[in-house]
């Protein structure tokens, strides 16, 4: 009887020596149950401010004012507000994957040092709300390389889906995103094109340029092939192709830095700027205008506008005698159509039209063509291999 109640002591004392090793290791080991967590699923995020990025070498910041978010850094220009909303949804999904336990030279190896350490600096990002309340605060740190990389430690090669990341609390986590569309500029936080005409949609270019006659391109239809205005040279031909890079460039156009605000016309030569002007059939009209190059960055200063003169209702179809009258208008006619479009240039203007752009100097030619620039060059004569041949030769070679 003796011998079985010490058996069963002994069997107890193990168990409670087991529990208490393996609630001891829980404990050394970090959290294991934050595996799968979403680290900043509880911010909140509405209530956002400022944006901070700090890296190794400079610091971006993107603010929220009453207009919307802007770029103290580029004289307040305008944020992507798209940019941004994908942001902060990108850090509210982010999940643990696995939580590290690394000394310091592992840390610094992986760039999880904060601002101000001597070595391994990683880009810091705070989040904060009014009176400068922290929202959200990590630090970025490297990503895991492949598996076949050479020279990697296991525990580093684990996944490339992947970023290495130390949050607030001190925990060091690897987390389900590589965060590869991470802005780490203030230019990389703005959208940098900025006109957009549907190319398909104009019908009207007019280039004007000071010591030359103006250039007008037209069609009556957005499906009709484009002509110039004071036509043709004799045996020239418009190359439609050419006029295509034009109404194409126009679609795609991104502006390449913001001027210094401070900047005078009489400095940038927009007191007297050349100017592209685009018309689509619904009467929007884009225009470009350019003043004077910068050789050293080989780029044009040019500002952008918008105009909106609603073309004339067209008359109605004639309809046969005893048929009732539509009490439809023309389509696209509405004077609900027309208050949008003109809130629209509006908008555009106030936003976008006070502000001095610079653009590389290969599309600012592209955009100013001369007349000689879009004809259509002759095909070089065949050569001597090309010419078809003798029907006698031919008969000749016959067997």
């Amino acid at each position: 009887m003796k011998t079985k109640s010490l058996l069963i002591l002994v069997v107890l004392a193990l168990l409670v020596a087991a529990g208490a090793y393996f609630s001891a290791r829980k404990t050394d080991t970090g959290v294991p149950s934050r595996i799968g967590q979403k680290p900043f699923a509880d911010c909140d995020f509405n209530a956002v401010t400022r944006i901070t990025v700090i890296g190794s070498d400079a610091t971006t910041t993107v603010v929220r004012a009453e207009s919307g978010w802007i770029l103290p850094e580029l004289h307040n220009y305008w944020a992507d507000f798209d940019k941004i909303r994908e942001f902060i949804r990108t850090l509210a999904e982010l999940k643990i994957g696995d939580v590290l336990r690394l000394d310091d030279a592992q840390k610094g190896e992986l760039l999880l040092n904060a601002p101000g350490a001597p070595t391994g600096i990683g880009t810091q990002i705070l989040l904060s709300g009014p009176g400068d309340r922290t929202i959200a605060r990590l630090i970025v740190g490297k990503r895991p390389r492949s598996p076949n990389a050479s020279d990697e430690a296991a525990m580093f090669t684990e996944s490339v889906g992947a970023r290495y990341v130390a949050l607030e609390d001190g925990a060091l986590v690897l987390v389900d995103n590589p965060l590869t569309d991470l802005p780490a500029s203030s230019k990389e936080w703005m959208d940098p094109q900025f006109l957009a005409p549907a190319a398909a949609d104009l019908i009207r270019l007019s280039v004007s340029v000071s010591n030359r006659p103006p250039l007008v391109l037209s069609r009556t239809t957005p499906t009709a092939e484009w002509t110039l205005a004071e036509g043709l040279p004799e045996g020239k031909t418009l190359d439609p192709e050419k006029v295509n890079r034009i109404t194409s460039a126009l679609s795609f156009l991104r502006f390449t830095a913001i001027a210094d605000p401070a900047l005078t016309a009489e400095k940038t030569g927009l007191n007297q700027p050349a100017r592209i002007d685009a018309e689509t059939a619904d009467g929007r009209r884009y225009s470009v205008l350019f003043g004077q190059s910068e050789a050293v960055s080989a780029t044009r200063y040019i500002r952008v506008e918008m105009a909106y003169n609603p073309p004339a209702p067209k008359a109605p179809a004639v309809a046969a005698t005893n048929a009732p009258a539509s009490p439809l208008p023309p389509a696209g006619d509405t004077e609900a159509d027309r208050t949008r479009k003109t809130e629209e240039v509006q908008e555009f203007n106030q936003r976008l039209g006070t502000w001095t752009y610079t653009l590389d100097d290969f599309s600012a030619s592209l955009l100013l063509p001369t007349p000689d620039d879009l004809i259509q060059k002759p095909l070089p004569p065949p050569s001597a291999s090309d010419a078809a041949p003798n029907p006698a030769e031919l008969q000749g070679d016959a067997p």
